[in-house]
């Protein structure tokens, strides 16, 4: 807030080192995954901007240090990952603005692909209320003088989106089951996570090593922000089992060996048991 102590006293994240076991909202993990929410058309790697890909692998790594990049944090549990809140546009109405020449279906895609980012990544998700069904303000940013009919939860659109909103508590189901998604030191992140690719539109990484902390023994990361598709080349001599694609979760994970195909907007889940 605007108030009169130096910047080095306030309870920043730039100050995050300072206050060990005191979390923050990470703005800047927010924006690389969504874009600026200060600047309407700004778009971050999940609405199609590539430069973002290096900022958002940092917060997949717990924001707490990866590569060169100086840690925000100094724990992951600092770090609270989120693309929206009660504060500003909603992401689908940020979306609206952004990139209004886009189709709804492929809005819903780049939502999803977002959520599931966050819900992913190491650290601590925040999910608004409302974004598993693609809330709406109706445009309205700072809503608080609002009334209900723009404030309230659209049940409706619960039931329209009623398998998005599963998508989510899948993915809410898989990170409470799965201890490797919830590291809890950088040095455990350094160790156990790597990442495979970093390009404009794709973000791949391993989870490895987690025979001691989780049933599966690896786990395979793809994050895709484009429409088109590719082909991902699995590590070699190892068979994974597909859990989830951009369609969807399978409803039986089959095997997979050498290559497993990337179609359009979304994320991808392989894991090795």
């Amino acid at each position: 807030m605007a108030t009169p102590l130096p910047p080095d006293q306030k309870a920043t994240l730039a100050n995050a080192s300072k206050m060990p076991g005191v979390g923050f909202f990470n703005d800047s993990f927010r924006d690389a995954v969504k874009g600026n929410t200060f600047q309407i058309a700004a778009a971050g790697f999940a609405l199609g901007n590539g430069e973002k890909a290096e900022t958002v692998m940092h917060g997949i790594a717990g924001s707490s240090g990866w590569k060169e990049t100086a840690p925000l944090v100094s724990a992951p549990s600092q770090s609270i990952n989120y693309v929206e809140s009660h504060d500003n546009h909603t992401f689908w109405d940020k979306m609206s603005l952004a990139l209004p020449q886009e189709s709804d279906s492929r809005k819903r895609s780049r939502q999803k692909l977002a959520t599931a980012i966050i819900l992913l990544a190491q650290g601590v998700p925040f999910i608004h209320s409302g974004q598993e069904f693609f809330r709406t303000k109706q445009g309205v940013e700072n809503s608080y003088q609002s009334s209900d009919s723009i404030n309230q939860l659209d049940w409706s659109r619960r039931e329209t989106f009623m398998q998005d909103a599963d998508y989510v508590r899948k993915l809410i189901s898989l990170r409470k089951a799965h201890p490797a998604f919830r590291l809890t030191s950088s040095a455990d992140i350094q160790r156990s996570l790597e990442c495979l690719a970093l390009k404009e539109h794709l973000i791949v990484y391993r989870l490895f090593g987690l025979g001691a902390i989780d049933e599966w023994e690896e786990i395979i990361v793809i994050h895709h922000a484009s429409p088109d598709s590719v082909i991902w080349q699995l590590p070699k001599d190892k068979a994974y089992r597909l859990l989830c694609d951009t369609d969807g979760f399978c409803a039986d994970p089959g095997e997979i060996k050498k290559a497993v195909a990337v179609n359009g907007i979304g994320t991808v889940i392989l894991y090795l048991a």
